[in-house]
């Protein structure tokens, strides 16, 4: 039932009318519940029903999202009610049962795991909940979080108590008494005095350690005008304490207009505490043999992240095809990282560029992600497959990523992540590991770099029944609710990696091939000499206009158009090749390396019709040692007349 604005606001204020019933007696012993009562709550089905002499319902979905996740509404499940509508319609059950009166007491606790056991069984629920405390709820929601934290996937306190002496105490002016409250709060708990009741170190705000050590993600709405429940007793303190311990938390200050002595006010950020909320519930687990074959590593994260913490700044590179470019994980990984390291100065730097694997990566990451680099996610796993690369090339230009990285960079961290795609799932459903994947992990474990293997868990939750591709997940680009599949197997690498003992990072090694693409660089166009019907554009655009990748539009590229259209480079270095903007005008395009015979390539891709696409090609890469010089001149076929040239690539 949704509580009156009278009632609601008494509850809130802890001024319930004189008549209000005494605090409950011991819960009974569960019994079968009666037959539940449907009723219709915004056109969702809520069944309600008696529970251990209390009431309690559990409003469902339309259709279950993947893991069948929920909400429990800890206390006032009528107010500020807009996230349990929002997570219905995105497929979570919101369950409640009202013990009203019992202050998260042990006793209610008692009824609490009762309830929890019930509706994870009967509408087999996800074994981790979201929770949902308002105010007093707080301190429901936090007994529960700190007696069986493996319980909770995200916490949500909404003006949330946190400590029993700011609220309903008022304890020297931290909070607003409610002398019938406390006088109901010390006979819930059993407690014979104040100060018994101020010793109680069992509220939320005793528990940051405890949760934090979970690696339970928390969000929580204040009002800076809070005279009931002060941000400042409360939430300010948990919070300093729970990030302290390595807890990840979300504070939101809302806006006003305020009422109730500024406890009260319409949310201002319902999206975005739906959106937390949603991200943080993760799919239940599988074995633990299962997902320990899903990351590798996870303890060679900790030096990097104590020395982020240390240095109080940080670069965090993104490196990889559209997975990468595209919004969904990387950036719910950024908001995270900046949660988890309060105080520390983050900027990121996306660098993912649809279509493109490690062959390009391996010559471009220097020029386009910049230094230094503290923290790097890197992905190729599924371009690797598409791109009609050697199975050679790729492993040359996946090991000079990674080694050129660290001797650039030899304090960052790395995570290499193995994305999934259809032919990956088929081979893991065939009993065999995809030959792309065994590749760069192999590489990965020689530099002792962080690993997850995200194709290998889609595969096996697929297995397992938990979603459906072509429903949820829907192609190799996940939709949103692979975006948050692939961020909590990073959340959970993360996790796990600040539980491992610190250490020092082992010395480079020996590379596995002596001629992997380490010292990878571009040479700009501007280096090019030599021009004929040729020159640089500062900010190339095509025309007419048509779709392009990000990066390699408005911004340098050299233009060679019709016959006798030339140019030149000098480089040293064994290795030497292309990376071209390739479109539908794109010319055949012949090279001379060190006065020796002309050569022909083609420059056309298989997307030229439609697409101005970045595409590498290594022209020679056994070189002798040395200044060599390439030339280059364009022949033309038909309206095929123009080549644009992003980068040279060189290892010198």
């Amino acid at each position: 039932m949704r509580l009156t604005h009278l009632a609601l606001a008494c509850c809130l204020l802890g001024t319930w009318p004189a008549n209000a019933p005494a605090a409950e007696e011991t819960p009974p012993t569960p019994s079968p519940a009666a037959a539940p009562q449907a009723s219709l709550w915004h056109g969702f089905r809520r069944l309600t029903f008696p529970f251990m002499g209390h009431t309690a319902w559990v409003t469902l979905p339309k259709e279950a999202a993947p893991g069948r996740p929920w909400l429990w509404r800890a206390r006032f499940p009528g107010y500020h009610d807009e996230i349990d509508l929002a997570l219905l319609q995105r497929g979570f059950h919101v369950a409640h049962v009202d013990t009203a009166n019992l202050y998260g007491s042990p006793r209610a606790m008692q009824v609490w795991d009762a309830f929890y056991r019930h509706v994870t069984a009967t509408y087999g629920l996800n074994p981790r909940a979201a929770f949902h405390g308002c105010s007093r709820g707080g301190l429901f929601l936090y007994a529960f979080a700190n007696r069986w934290p493996e319980r909770v996937a995200v916490l949500y306190g909404d003006t949330p108590v946190m400590d029993l002496t700011s609220w309903p105490e008022g304890k020297d002016g931290r909070g607003q008494r409610s002398e019938e409250d406390w006088a109901r709060l010390k006979q819930a708990y059993g407690f014979a005095s104040d100060a018994e009741a101020e010793a109680w170190r069992g509220s939320g705000l005793h528990a940051a350690e405890r949760l934090a050590r979970a690696h339970i993600p928390i969000w929580h709405t204040i009002g800076p005008e809070d005279a009931v429940v002060p941000p400042r007793h409360n939430t300010e303190p948990f919070a300093e304490r729970f990030r302290a311990a390595g807890g990840e938390m979300n504070i939101h200050t809302n806006q006003g207009p305020y009422a109730l002595s500024g406890h009260h006010f319409p949310l201002d950020a319902a999206p975005e505490t739906v959106a937390f909320i949603e991200a943080h519930v993760p799919l239940p687990d599988l074995s633990p043999a299962r997902m320990a074959a899903w990351s590798a590593d996870a303890a060679a994260l900790r030096p990097a992240l104590d020395r982020i913490r240390r240095q109080g700044h940080a670069r965090v590179v993104f490196l990889g095809g559209s997975i990468t470019q595209n919004p969904g994980w990387q950036e719910l990984t950024a908001a995270s990282l900046r949660r988890r390291l309060p105080g520390v100065r983050l900027t990121f730097a996306n660098v993912g560029v649809a279509s493109l694997g490690s062959l390009s990566h391996a010559f471009r990451w220097r020029a386009q992600a910049g230094a230094p680099i503290d923290l790097l996610f890197f992905e190729a796993a599924v371009n690797d497959l598409h791109n009609g690369q050697t199975a050679e090339e790729t492993e040359r230009a996946y090991e000079g990523v990674l080694r050129g990285v660290l001797q650039d960079n030899p304090e960052a961290g790395i995570v290499c992540l193995h994305f999934a795609e259809p032919r990956h799932t088929a081979d893991y459903q065939a009993g065999r590991e995809p030959a792309v994947i065994a590749r760069q992990a192999r590489i990965a474990r020689h530099y002792r770099v962080a690993q997850l293997n995200l194709a290998r868990e889609v595969a096996d939750r697929l297995a397992a029944g938990q979603f459906d591709w072509a429903r949820h997940f829907r192609d190799l680009h996940p939709s949103p609710f692979g975006q948050r599949l692939y961020y909590n197997a990073i959340r959970r690498l993360l996790d796990a990696a600040e539980d491992t003992p610190a250490s020092p990072r082992p010395p480079l090694p020996a590379p596995l091939r002596a001629d992997c693409w380490a010292t990878g660089a571009l040479l700009p166009p501007g280096q090019a000499r030599d021009l004929l019907h040729a020159e640089t554009v500062p900010r190339w655009q095509p025309d007419p206009p048509m779709e392009t990748r990000r990066l390699f539009v408005d911004c340098p590229l050299l233009c060679a158009t019709g016959e006798g259209a030339a140019w030149a480079f000098d480089f040293t270095g064994p290795t030497v090749g292309v990376l071209l903007v390739c479109g539908p005008d794109s010319a055949p395009l012949e090279w001379s390396l060190d006065g020796g015979p002309w050569k022909r390539m083609e420059t056309r891709t298989p997307w030229s019709g439609h697409i101005h696409m970045p595409w590498p090609t290594i022209l020679a890469d056994d070189l002798e040692a040395g200044a060599h010089t390439i030339r280059f001149r364009v022949r033309p076929e038909g309206d095929r007349d123009t080549v644009r040239l992003y980068g040279l690539m060189v290892a010198p």
